[in-house]
């Protein structure tokens, strides 16, 4: 990323926080990815002194030829997402503040509290019914507001929160891979497939290192494309369930053509996972 538009970039959003009443505080990078990279910001309420933070995505040239709007699609889909959760108790997403185009793009976030979904199924008995469904009910939101795939959905985007509602973060991708799909079924689909590839890949590397980790992420797995196609496609549940397997194939042949023997080693677990979850005979 260009140094130059990042400090432009810095200081746009430090406006910002200053027009809000607040105090800057510090600016941590947290992630940094090929698509973009995160900033946790601290800063203080100017009247009562008490300490709230804020989240700034970054994006990167080098990614995506388009990246302003690219950025650009991503702040209005969060923007529409979090005008259709705000007075749902049992979901909620960060809410957008500001967008700032120049050459990379970026945009100002509320931050969401709370840990993520990964967590809670390496150290608590997570209820896996009642995660679900609330999930669920979110997509079932998110599609209605803003009619096109997630895109990003796997167990880190999830947050719980101490409150007990559900935390969305980091829709879409821009990726132009997802429109080679062709399915019957809705975006949901998709993403299902997507967060099956996800776990599916992910497990692979924890069979030797964590088994019980990898068999909650399983059995976690299993319950959600359950719940998933009897919500999204109840009249025909097992063409849902194909699909959502052809979705996690497609992506897990991607690996298969890399020519490191680990990315192919974790294509021929992955399948096999993908086989003990939903019974693929593939």
């Amino acid at each position: 990323m260009e140094s130059q538009d990042s400090e432009k970039i810095f200081e746009l959003m430090k406006n910002t926080i200053s027009q809000r009443g607040l105090s800057f505080v510090s600016l941590n990078e947290v992630q940094r990815g090929r698509q973009a990279a995160i900033f946790l910001i601290d800063v203080i309420d100017q009247e009562t002194g008490k300490p709230a933070k804020f989240v700034l995505k970054l994006f990167s040239k080098d990614y995506h030829h388009n990246c302003p709007t690219a950025a650009r699609h991503e702040f209005d889909v969060l923007e529409k997402f979090h005008n259709a959760v705000k007075n749902v108790n049992e979901i909620t997403c960060p809410a957008p503040i500001a967008f700032y185009e120049l050459d990379n793009g970026a945009y100002l976030m509320t931050y969401i509290s709370g840990k993520s979904l990964e967590w809670y199924l390496a150290h608590t008995a997570i209820d896996f019914r009642d995660i679900v469904s609330r999930l669920l009910r979110g997509f079932q939101i998110y599609y209605t507001a803003v009619a096109e795939i997630y895109g990003d959905f796997q167990p880190k985007n999830v947050i719980i929160r101490e409150c007990g509602s559900i935390g969305l973060i980091d829709p879409t991708m821009p990726n132009p891979f997802y429109h080679q799909f062709t399915v019957q079924c809705g975006p949901a689909s998709i993403d299902m497939g997507y967060w099956l590839y996800t776990v599916a890949a992910g497990t692979a590397k924890l069979m030797v290192f964590n088994p019980k980790l990898c068999l909650r992420y399983q059995a976690f797995t299993r319950c959600l494309l359950k719940e998933a196609a009897s919500v999204f496609f109840p009249a025909r549940e097992h063409l849902f369930l194909e699909e959502v397997i052809m979705v996690a194939l497609s992506h897990l042949d991607r690996l298969k053509k890399k020519s490191k023997f680990k990315k192919f080693l974790l294509y021929s677990i992955g399948k096999r996972v993908i086989k003990n979850m939903v019974g693929s005979k593939k």
